[in-house]
């Protein structure tokens, strides 16, 4: 699968948990990997693994795979809208996409 198709499925899948009722963390967001056939960038993606790297690790670019990292690390590691919106838009590169993608919300 590509990662285009891949980010977007993971994507869906974390609006649709969020949108069925509250999480117990936002951790619980990411989906279960047993069922899933995304590709090998975004499986990395979904077991989380862009929770370890440091700020300047995090990149916006427009290319999905770093965008969808850089928005789910945003709102993952921020308590506040606004702090995940700042977060992304500080992050530069390409600002506005990641703080739509970040900005998702029910």
């Amino acid at each position: 699968m590509r990662s285009s198709a891949s980010a977007r499925e993971l994507f869906g899948a974390m609006l649709s948990r969020a949108l069925s009722g509250p999480a117990s963390s936002k951790e619980a967001l990411l989906p279960p990997l047993a069922d899933a056939t995304f590709c090998a960038s975004i499986t990395r993606i979904a077991k989380g693994e862009f929770l370890s790297k440091s700020v300047d690790e995090i990149k916006g670019s427009g290319y999905c795979v770093e965008s969808l990292a850089a928005a789910l690390s945003c709102f993952l590691q921020t308590d506040s809208f606004e702090a995940a919106v700042l977060k992304a838009t500080n992050l530069g590169d390409d600002a506005d996409t990641t703080a739509a993608i970040t900005t998702q919300r029910k």
